[in-house]
């Protein structure tokens, strides 16, 4: 084998870690924090019906490709919280805004299907939730642009409803 041959194959194998290692570090790694208060709405027509608006709104990501300045604000509009009926997990949805500078930038499509693990409380019942799926963009439900595995949070039913999530990107 030449010389030139083992070279170009060196340099091929010592930089494959590097492209390895950044395509993985930008598929995973990523993150998000959410925290959201929600209050109870009553459905006149059908009480069983339980939905809660939410209210306030704070959200973190590292994900470079939702926020490529790495200087965005976020909003959550038409974000509601309400049981899933057949499973007894909790879904939220409404669309996240993202904001640079004050500009709105982009507004996505988000759903939160939240597996509740168990009551942590009793007395104002605070659920820890140890798993489901954000997705962010596109369908968001069955085909988001972004999607995340929560890992874990916590749902609290007290005088408001208070709901934190902690979450790494997957897709």
């Amino acid at each position: 084998m030449s010389s030139y041959a083992i070279m170009l194959a060196v340099l091929i194998i010592s930089t494959m870690s590097v492209v390895f290692n950044y395509s993985i570090r930008v598929a995973f790694g990523q993150e998000l924090e959410m925290t959201a208060d929600f209050i109870r709405r009553e459905n006149e027509f059908l009480y069983d019906d339980v939905v809660y608006d939410m209210v306030t709104f704070n959200f973190t990501t590292n994900d470079n490709f939702i926020c490529p300045s790495n200087t965005c604000t976020y909003t959550f509009d038409d974000g509601q919280l309400y049981p899933d009926i057949i499973t007894g997990e909790y879904t939220v949805d409404g669309k996240l805004n993202v904001h640079v500078n004050g500009k709105a930038e982009s507004t996505y499509d988000a759903i939160m299907d939240l597996n509740v693990n168990g009551v942590l409380e009793e007395g104002n019942r605070t659920e820890h939730i140890n798993g489901g799926t954000i997705g962010i963009g596109g369908n968001a439900l069955y085909s988001p642009i972004y999607k995340y595995q929560v890992t874990n949070g916590t749902l609290n039913f007290g005088e408001s409803t208070l709901l934190y999530l902690h979450a790494t990107k997957i897709q």
